[in-house]
């Protein structure tokens, strides 16, 4: 477990640092020498929310593929399968690191909450994702919607990164 923790923290510090501008969130401290083990944890627990993050952003990004893609009159059905197929594989990695940052969260960790907050939130996404038919007059309800959710978890998901960390 920990060294899947490790693993996790450096890949999420890497993806940090290669993405660069927009709304990334600052990569959280490494683990130093001097650290607690629930510092040292927690600021682990700080680079896979980042991780999961990065993963959000890119759940926008495909949102907006099926945005546009729902805007061709006629809508291609070939465009719009192949964006909502990559807005679900995004989500569904989404839910697998946060699924792994709740393993690994130190006990009593300030982001326990939070992270309980972003798996409801998931469930709903994977739902309005999963719905999503290629009909414009149903479907720009539910982007919208699904546009207003990832912007929010995004926002969650930077609030947890700064709880996980809080008091190191």
């Amino acid at each position: 477990m920990k060294t899947y923790a490790v693993v996790l923290s450096l890949a999420a510090l890497t993806v940090a640092q290669t993405t660069g501008g927009g709304a990334t969130p600052v990569p959280p401290p490494i683990p130093a020498a001097n650290d607690t083990p629930a510092c040292a944890e927690a600021k682990i627990l700080a680079g896979g929310i980042a991780l999961n993050i990065l993963v959000q952003q890119q759940e926008v990004n495909s949102l907006n593929a099926v945005i546009q893609a729902l805007q061709g009159n006629p809508v291609n059905q070939q465009q719009f399968q192949t964006a909502k197929s990559n807005l679900l594989s995004f989500v569904s990695d989404g839910i697998q690191i946060r699924q792994s940052n709740q393993l690994i969260a130190p006990t009593g960790n300030a982001a326990t909450a939070g992270l309980a907050v972003v798996a409801n939130a998931q469930l709903g996404e994977l739902e309005k994702a999963s719905g999503l038919t290629g009909n414009p007059q149903t479907d720009n309800a539910v982007t919208q919607s699904l546009m207003s959710d990832f912007n929010g978890g995004i926002k969650k998901n930077i609030e947890n990164q700064q709880n996980a960390i809080q008091g190191c």
